[in-house]
């Protein structure tokens, strides 16, 4: 490797090239230039051995796999060229305009080095460019020497759609397309598209202000319905872990929302971060895992969060890597944009991420039609939607500019404490709930599904350090028996079918916990959702109601109370994956198993969302059942797994629950007929099918005298022809 030929063909006085020399030491730094000579082109250089090694690629990149691209290897560059950005004079080797396209680092994939990889014939790297991501391959021909393929290999960068060179084509440090290159702008300072956007929002004017140290992030309000509104954006709200991130120079830092440092734990996000084409910025934004789909869950994310070794982080980025959505910009370059509009600074955030594929990406949103947004989010299963008011100042805390709309009800609860556990669960039966109200905390609930075996194990672990004696909760029902204390922590995420009356958790389930979260940020006012606020209800233009519809009236918590006390559907607070739990008859218990079992495998049903759905049912089908003895078809390995009939009330029936041990119709002893009551109950056991026989109680009771008159005459009858109406005690 060295500079002589790159030397011989430049003339150093008539030509604005670096001159440059060959530096020792190993670097990893790569830069594209598009080079607009005899023919638009593509210089594609990677520093090796001192200088930078470069290829010629006539078409440029793609991100298309199957795109195989010509790269003329050409003569060594000085690594000083990397900078280079101007135009190259007539006369001159190379003349014409040039600007850097593309700039970042790389990283062998192979473990040998990048010269060894070069006399092979084959360079297999990842580039951490502003534009260019992911791994990509450059392969020496079999016929040619100088003669190399460039083409990318399949990752999650890889695209067939886009083509990068036309959605892309400015340049990284000055925003120039290379047409707008001429002698006569030489020392000129161009401004980029960001700064444009700064100008043109007035964000300059309130002066410079150095990287604010600290950022509470700006929280939003829970509301019950959507609406829509020409005033608001809506966003898709992302299931996984809020972050705020700052940029300054080299030096990258990330937050949860309550304080703690992420950057070890996502070094992927830390390097994309330092290719923003930004010195200093503050962004705030949201960290998920995505699964086939595309789509954020927590659960996905969940298993890496406490990672801290850097072997077990790298395996996990390779197993399940993780993006950054960014919905805010909240600094940028030396100015503050929190007093700005929101839709200012998401148009600002727009040109910073203006390539939507790589480990950083936009979180786009939908404007006005908020209505129309839940319904297609809600159609996704997806958790729900954050609206955003255009014009609201970015506010530390929670906000009434921004509001959540939930499709699934899920919260932050603090855990208080523990119950022993049952039957056959180990180290515990679920978790103590709470919520605080000025200053106390509110016991909500009892959390004992969503827990495999594992994750029992590593919950109890956590738990026993903070063991304490004393009650962390202001006040407990007689439900908990035997509660072991913990301090208050700890804080949970929980999925929830919706709040009682008296403000319980209705069939919550455990999705992890959230150490992102302040214990004291979860606040029993917050969780309850609130209508929506007037400034939400204005109309749309061309008079569309911007209030939220009407939704038809479902079966309410209050409606169920005037059932008869058999199986109400307020009584089960469980849903799938849970274990024991109380109903909110403190007096009856429903031991839920297996609740994530998939039942219908086509669809993904599971058995707590067979129970959920008679749950929703139950005030239509009670009426029909009430009273009649259930044949229960029961399936417990799903509709394709062997089935069976119940008639016989096991063991494990509760006492609530009415049974009989006679006959339909006749009087009697009749064992094994017995019958099961209770819509929940036999829901919970697996029973798809159920079946209803002979009469209610009321109608059967009644046909019960009825034939218990008629045998009698008929005894009578039998009797007395029995002495040919001579009386018991006459022969004949």
């Amino acid at each position: 490797m060295g500079l002589e030929e790159y030397k011989k063909k430049r003339k150093f006085d008539k030509t604005p090239e670096p001159a440059g020399a060959v530096k020792e030491g190993r670097g990893n730094g790569f830069v594209i230039q598009k080079h607009h000579a005899t023919r638009l082109h593509y210089d594609f250089r990677l520093e090796m051995g001192g200088v930078l090694r470069s290829w010629a690629i006539p078409k440029g990149p793609s991100f298309n796999p199957a795109e195989k691209r010509l790269a003329m290897e050409t003569e060594d560059h000085p690594i000083d060229y990397g900078e280079f950005e101007g135009v190259i004079p007539k006369g001159n080797y190379g003349a014409g305009k040039v600007i850097i396209w593309d700039n970042g680092t790389y990283e062998m994939v192979d473990p040998e080095t990048p010269e060894k990889g070069w006399k092979k014939g084959k360079l297999h790297f990842v580039l951490r460019g502003k534009k260019l991501k992911g791994e990509w391959v450059l392969v020496r021909g079999s016929r040619e020497p100088r003669q190399w393929i460039f083409f990318k290999v399949r990752d999650s960068y890889a695209s067939t759609e886009d083509d990068i060179t036309l959605i892309r084509p400015e340049s990284v440090v000055s925003g120039q397309l290379v047409d707008e290159v001429g002698e006569k702008n030489r020392g000129r300072h161009w401004v980029t598209p960001i700064e444009r956007e700064l100008e043109q929002f007035g964000m300059k004017k309130a002066g410079r202000s150095p990287v604010p140290k600290i950022v509470r992030p700006m929280l939003a309000t829970l509301i019950e319905k959507p609406f829509d509104n020409d005033e608001w954006l809506f966003e898709l709200k992302l299931d996984g872990m809020r972050a705020l991130v700052v940029k300054e120079d080299s030096k990258i830092a990330m937050w949860t929302r309550n304080g703690k440092s992420l950057t070890h734990r996502f070094p992927t996000l830390v390097e994309a971060v330092a290719t923003l084409p930004a010195d200093r910025a503050v962004l705030d934004g949201e960290i998920v895992a995505l699964d086939e789909k595309g789509e954020a869950h927590f659960e996905l994310l969940q298993p890496r969060i406490n990672l801290s070794r850097a072997k077990d982080i790298a395996e996990a980025d390779r197993r399940m890597p993780v993006y950054l959505y960014a919905f805010d910009l909240l600094y940028l370059n030396g100015y503050t944009l929190m007093k700005f509009p929101l839709e200012h600074r998401k148009a600002v955030l727009r040109k910073l991420l203006p390539d939507n594929s790589g480990w950083i990406r936009f979180a786009d949103h939908v404007e006005a039609n908020g209505v129309a947004f839940f319904k297609a989010v809600e159609e996704h299963g997806l958790e729900g939607v954050v609206a955003k008011h255009r014009k609201g100042e970015y506010q530390q805390g929670r906000s009434k500019y921004w509001l959540k709309i939930k499709t699934q009800k899920t919260g932050h609860f603090v855990v208080g404490g523990f119950t022993a556990p049952e039957g056959s669960r180990k180290h515990f039966g679920a978790l103590l709930a709470g919520l605080y109200r000025n200053g106390d905390l509110i016991y909500v609930g009892r959390v004992g599904g969503g827990f495999d075996d594992r994750m029992l194990v590593q919950v109890h672990k956590a738990l026993v350090p903070l063991i304490i004696k004393e009650r962390p909760f202001n006040g407990i029902p007689a439900e908990v028996r035997k509660p072991t204390w913990v301090e208050p922590r700890l804080v949970c995420e929980v999925r929830f079918n919706e709040w009682t009356s008296d403000k319980k958790l209705r069939a919550p389930i455990f999705q992890g916990f959230r150490d992102d979260v302040d214990p004291k940020d979860c606040q029993l006012e917050d969780a309850i959702p609130k209508p929506s606020p007037a400034a939400a209800r204005r109309p749309l233009p061309g008079g569309e109601a911007g209030r939220a519809k009407r939704e038809p009236d479902r079966a309410k918590p209050q409606e169920a109370k005037r059932e008869p006390d058999r199986a109400k559907p307020q009584e089960t607070k469980r849903e799938p994956g849970e274990g024991p739990i109380s109903s909110t008859n403190l007096e009856k218990v429903i031991p839920f198993t297996n609740l994530d079992k998939i039942f219908w495998p086509e669809d993904g049903y599971t058995k707590g969302g067979l129970i959920g759905y008679y749950d929703k049912i139950s005030p239509y089908i009670i009426p029909h059942l009430l009273d009649r003895p259930l044949v229960f078809e029961r399936f417990p390995d799903g509709i394709y797994g062997p089935s069976f009939y119940q008639k016989d009330a096991p063991d494990y029936t509760p006492e609530w629950i009415r049974t009989q041990e006679k006959s339909l119709d006749v009087p009697g002893p009749a064992p094994g007929l017995s019958r099961l009551f209770g819509v929940r109950f036999r829901s919970c056991r697996g029973a798809v099918r159920v079946r209803s026989e002979g009469r209610p109680d009321s109608q059967r009771d009644a046909r019960r005298a009825w034939l218990a008159r008629v045998s009698e005459n008929i005894r009578r009858l039998r009797h007395s022809r029995a002495f040919a109406g001579f009386g018991e005690y006459v022969h004949v």
